[in-house]
């Protein structure tokens, strides 16, 4: 049997069962002090059982080996927090569920770090991609996050590239130019050469969605963007 079947943790049993054999291929899975408990009925809660470890590693987008992933709550949100000291590569992600029962994933991946400087987009590609991968199979609807523009990052006008999309915020609406003045949302914007320079020009920080539905316009850009041949 694969260890990826074991269970996590249990909140039926006393004390917590927890995966306890040793493995340098996947991440160590731990707990922020008295949390384990109230993580874990939080997941039996969403899902109606106990995340795997790999579930866990692909939430927080991690595809790297001997990392660690602490596991806690946030008021009734499962929080999980990935850390590589190695490669010096941390991130974060948020589980929660609205009043319709659907589960989103909130996303801190604006703040991952990456020091290899070599190929940072494929990088950036393979941590979402596991990030959605997972997130369809335990049948979550959406995955948000806030992206950011500031002097470090430029995820405003890096996610909708993935498929990310929000509506052109109120203030920037009159700013639009003529061949742009049809366009409502960042994935509208995206559609030309002209509109992606207009939003990296006036573009601003701002909460993105990315819908996990079939057939969503989230899902087709993406597999439009990691379908494109790129350069080995």
């Amino acid at each position: 049997m694969s260890i990826f079947e074991n269970i996590l943790f249990d909140p039926s049993e006393k004390p917590l069962i927890f995966q306890r054999k040793k493995s340098h291929l996947h991440a160590r899975i731990q707990w922020f002090p008295g949390e384990e408990y109230a993580a874990s009925l939080l997941c039996h809660q969403f899902f109606a059982r106990s995340l795997k470890r790999k579930e866990c590693q692909m939430l927080c987008g991690c595809s790297y080996f001997g990392s660690s992933i602490t596991l806690g709550t946030d008021k009734e949100s499962l929080y999980l927090e990935y850390f590589d000291q190695k490669k010096g590569i941390v991130g974060a992600a948020l589980l929660s569920q609205s009043l319709e029962q659907e589960q989103t994933l909130e996303l801190n991946n604006e703040w991952v770090r990456f020091l290899l400087r070599k190929n940072i987009f494929e990088q950036k590609l393979r941590w979402f991609s596991n990030q959605k991968l997972i997130s369809e199979r335990l049948g979550i609807a959406e995955i948000r996050l806030a992206a950011c523009k500031t002097s470090m990052t430029s995820g405003y006008r890096f996610f909708p590239v993935f498929g990310f999309d929000a509506m052109i915020p109120k203030t920037l609406v009159p700013l639009l130019p003529d061949k742009l003045d049809r366009c409502q949302t960042l994935l509208d914007l995206y559609e030309t050469e002209l509109g992606k320079t207009w939003w990296s020009t006036h573009g601003c920080s701002i909460n993105v969605k990315f819908s996990l539905e079939p057939g969503s316009r989230s899902q087709h850009v993406f597999r439009q963007v990691k379908n494109v041949p790129r350069e080995k």
